[in-house]
């Protein structure tokens, strides 16, 4: 995953709020800052976000400020809803995070999150490798309009298949 999917993440999780280069920085552990303003800059180029002049939902500041393309949707032809996929595996990984590691905040971004829960033994790595073929799936789909193919579904089928057999025989 790159800072490009990990700035998107970010804002989308945290949408409709808007922030600064320099608290997405800081949030997000990507320096030097000049970094955060180049990929901002790419990604509004690219319609993916939107950049204004407005007040950062962290340091309060009037700045120029980042926040998810609202507008932005998914193409509507699948019969496989990814997004209620991925939404399901986000409510899975913060609710095994809760419950299997109460000290601690949970990692920034999905894919940080599924890491750290397969490092810390709490996720099975097949499991965990389905939950970032299924994110990884929606990206494309959502953030570079890629149609889903039979194929496609097949596979986000299957890869839901693993993670809910697993999830259920956790007694979730």
């Amino acid at each position: 995953m790159d800072n490009s999917d990990i700035i998107l993440e970010y804002l989308e999780e945290n949408r409709p709020s808007e922030y600064c280069d320099d608290c997405i920085s800081d949030q997000l552990g990507i320096k030097p800052r000049q970094q955060v303003n180049q990929i901002c800059n790419r990604l509004l180029s690219q319609s993916m976000i939107k950049r204004s002049k407005g007040l950062c939902a962290l340091c309060h500041g009037r700045k120029l400020v980042n926040a998810f393309n609202q507008l932005l949707t998914a193409p509507s032809d699948s019969q496989i809803d990814i997004e209620k996929l991925r939404t399901q595996i986000v409510h899975m990984c913060h609710e095994l995070w809760k419950r299997e590691k109460a000290k601690g905040v949970p990692k920034r971004g999905i894919a940080a999150l599924i890491n750290a829960l397969q490092d810390e033994n709490l996720l099975p790595r097949h499991q965990a490798n389905m939950m970032h073929t299924l994110r990884c799936l929606r990206n494309v789909y959502v953030y570079e309009q890629i149609e889903m193919g039979p194929n496609e579904k097949s596979v986000a089928e299957g890869a839901w298949a693993i993670i809910s057999e697993w999830w259920e025989s956790r007694g979730k």
